[in-house]
């Protein structure tokens, strides 16, 4: 029995009034996004959706568009949906300077400069090879965090380091790996991108203003860069207004700067509803749909050597991935 008032401790047994057994609380409804199918179809959905980004970042590049440009435009649609979304969901920032810091700084070095590097190199390399650079980035930030010493050496995790470095030699030593050779300075900046997602993500934590919602968060980082490219674009004389007639060049711009806001939004509702576990499940979607884009939609055709580069960078994150969170100091 549990603890009773001070007159009913004082009652013999058989005259206290029986106390009720606890009520059990009633399991809350589960909607159909709780169902572990539909979450799997989230995230091979959400996957899917961000790889069709480099097939059309490719597609805008080579028929014309100018780089800076084109990216001041991708974020301006991204900012476009993150204040929509931020506005329908109620999910206002407090603006201190903290808030502005923060969103300053991953709106540049997560957004507008990596994309802008992006863009340029897909002038130059495929859509294919693209995403499967940019999947690294899991891996150098493991490797970064150790060499920090933020991080504690793990064989396995370790091993997933060195599988990526192996996909990356894969990309750049073998003569027959890229079509041009020539091509191979343009692969390296390629490799810029995923560094800078690697330095944001080690640093997100340190200077993340507190109760602040992720959602304000990302629209803001989509707001300061478009604020940082359009003018950068204005002056470098690459920004242009996409009037009638309308190209499918101008429309895969649009898609880009619709699936950055979207695939952005949609992973942390995905974090919400799934949990982190599931919603990163979308890091070994994306490269694999992005290269099934880039055949699809543009005809692109890999060596052998960027097919072993794929699967050993995708083993590589697996094993990053093994006991994530459990060795940090």
């Amino acid at each position: 029995m549990g603890r009773s008032a001070p007159y009913l401790r004082a009652m013999p047994d058989s005259t206290r009034p029986a106390e009720a057994p606890p009520r059990r609380p009633a399991a809350p409804h589960a909607g159909p996004l709780d169902r572990r199918p539909v979450q799997i179809a989230l995230v091979i959905a959400m996957g899917g959706v961000w790889g069709l980004a480099f097939p059309a970042n490719r597609y805008a590049m080579v028929n014309g568009l100018p780089p800076l440009g084109y990216t001041a435009w991708v974020f301006i649609v991204a900012a476009a949906v993150g204040i929509l979304v931020c506005g329908l969901r109620g999910a206002r920032p407090r603006y201190t300077r903290a808030f502005h810091a923060f969103t300053l700084f991953t709106g540049l070095l997560r957004c507008a400069v990596p994309v802008t590097l992006m863009a340029i190199a897909v002038q130059h390399i495929s859509a294919g090879l693209l995403v499967t650079i940019t999947s690294t980035s899991a891996i150098m930030v493991y490797g970064a965090a150790v060499a920090l010493r933020r991080e504690r050496f793990h064989w396995v995790r370790f091993a997933g380091v060195l599988s990526g470095l192996a996909g990356i030699a894969c990309i750049l030593l073998p003569e027959s790996s890229l079509p041009d050779r020539a091509d191979i300075p343009w692969a390296i900046l390629a490799f810029s991108a995923p560094a800078l997602f690697a330095l944001t993500t080690m640093t997100i934590d340190l200077n993340r203003p507190p109760d602040t919602p992720t959602l304000a968060l990302t629209a803001g980082m989509f707001v300061w860069a478009a604020v940082a490219l359009v003018p950068t674009a204005v002056i470098a004389g690459d920004f242009y207004l996409p009037l009638p007639p309308f190209r499918l060049a101008d429309g895969s711009m649009v898609l880009h700067g619709l699936i950055n806001g979207i695939a952005f939004i949609g992973v942390f509702e995905l974090i919400r509803i799934a949990g982190p576990v599931v919603a990163t499940q979308t890091a070994y979607i994306t490269p694999v749909s992005g290269v099934l884009w880039g055949v699809a939609l543009l005809g692109e055709r890999h060596s052998a050597w960027i097919w072993a580069a794929l699967v050993l960078i995708l083993a590589g994150l697996a094993f990053v991935n093994v006991g994530r969170g459990k060795g940090r100091r």
